[in-house]
């Protein structure tokens, strides 16, 4: 795709889940570093931005959301190390019962995303306010797109990417073939 050998790390800030998912396999397919941004949106706290690997993310549905979509549909590991096979579920012992969650093995790509848990959205407000057209809104209570996160979110993204081309090591297992990915021949969708 577009010769991304060229390129030396790829930056994926996209909000669309599909999208991300096809530049993510793309970029697994070429052996280019890629860093993943993760949902800032609703989150106000700028000291709680990290970078991990996607298995490591919690508290992020976007990133939640590819990767089952990955797992699922294009072939990544899961914790177990085993592969989903398409149109079937995780196969479980007879005896199993509760399945204990078991620590994923990392993917080499690594994710910026925030620890902080987004505010649920409030019904209503207590506070109301009038516009200078004497217009009366309620607030939401959700903070939306803080300029300062997003902009937080944007500079350890670029601390990261600045760190893969420097001192490469996330993405080692990756660039020498040994991370077992499946790519499907159709985009994220296309298979859905």
């Amino acid at each position: 795709m577009l010769g991304l050998e060229q390129f030396d790390c790829v930056l994926d800030a996209v909000d669309s889940r599909n999208d991300k998912i096809d530049i993510i396999r793309f970029c697994v397919a070429a052996g280019v570093p890629l860093i993943v941004a993760g949902a800032a949106g609703d989150r106000a706290d700028p000291t709680k931005i990290r970078v991990g690997d996607i298995t490591e993310v919690r508290g992020d549905s976007l990133l939640k959301q590819v990767r089952k979509a990955l797992r699922q549909q294009h072939g990544f590991p899961r914790a177990d190390g085993s592969v989903a096979q398409k149109g079937k579920g995780p196969q479980l012992a007879a005896s199993a019962g509760r399945r204990k969650r078991s620590v994923a093995t990392p993917w080499g790509l690594p994710c910026v995303y925030s620890l902080e848990q987004t505010r649920e959205q409030q019904k209503s407000c207590a506070v109301q306010r009038e516009d200078a057209l004497g217009l009366s809104a309620s607030c939401d209570a959700t903070f939306g797109t803080a300029c300062f996160t997003v902009g937080s979110f944007g500079f350890v993204a670029a601390s990261a990417v600045i760190e893969e081309i420097v001192a490469p090591k996330a993405l080692g297992d990756r660039r020498k073939g040994k991370l077992p990915v499946g790519l499907g021949s159709g985009s994220a969708t296309e298979t859905e």
